[in-house]
């Protein structure tokens, strides 16, 4: 491995540990390298990205702290610690308000967990977020995302007609993803992960019940 990639290791294990831990001697700003790291493990390795997690916050504040807090959260997520995801993206947002320089995900990521996770003592924090942080939507992925999250939380509380259409409005955006449309500054790249999917499957589901006619399209039309 290039020396300048010891600390971007997407596999943990007990050499791969040594060999990091070896160079994190001989380095100034520890937790830099500890962050990023960390940040490479959240899905794989959770368990191991908390632990160098752990090691960053042991040096104190830094200015990627909203980072670290949001690699936590995501490693929370993964492990299955739901609400202590939760509560790391919230912190990861109110270190955004200290630095803004500093952004994450936390604003899409802590809604989308809510919605998927049906965490209902959330819903009204999930919502102040999405509405706080609309303007910063700028690509497909994120139209998706913001979009998604909103169907989901306002058919759970009973709000048809606006879960509907933050669904279609999600379909939309997935819609023209797939197809290349490039309407926003950045298309960005749509993930196809477990939540996604979720997530899609579950929209199609509330826009198909006021419109039947689509039903079949949007099956269709991501089928695959």
């Amino acid at each position: 491995m290039n020396k300048v990639e010891w600390y971007r290791n997407e596999v943990w294990d007990e050499n791969t540990e040594k060999h990091f831990n070896d160079h994190l001697e001989r380095v100034r700003l520890k937790q830099d390298y500890l962050r990023i790291q960390a940040s490479y493990l959240t899905d794989n390795a959770p368990d191991a990205a908390l632990a160098l997690l752990d090691r960053y916050f042991e040096h104190g504040m830094h200015f990627d702290v909203a980072h670290a807090w949001y690699d936590r959260a995501v490693a929370f997520s993964a492990v299955g610690e739901t609400v202590r995801a939760l509560e790391a993206f919230r912190t990861a947002l109110q270190e955004e308000e200290v630095n803004p320089a500093r952004l994450t995900q936390a604003y899409l990521e802590l809604p989308m967990l809510v919605a998927d996770a049906e965490v209902e003592v959330w819903y009204p924090i999930a919502l102040d977020v999405l509405r706080a942080h609309a303007q910063r939507l700028v690509s497909h992925r994120d139209f998706f995302k913001w979009n998604a999250a909103n169907s989901l939380i306002m058919s759970a509380r009973g709000f048809d007609e606006e879960a509907v259409k933050y669904a279609l409005e999600a379909i939309q955006a997935k819609e023209d993803h797939a197809y290349g449309r490039k309407h926003y500054v950045n298309v960005g790249s749509m993930r196809n992960d477990d939540r996604h999917n979720s997530m899609y499957n579950k929209i199609t589901v509330i826009a198909a019940y006021n419109k039947p006619s689509l039903k079949k399209r949007f099956g269709r039309m991501f089928s695959n």
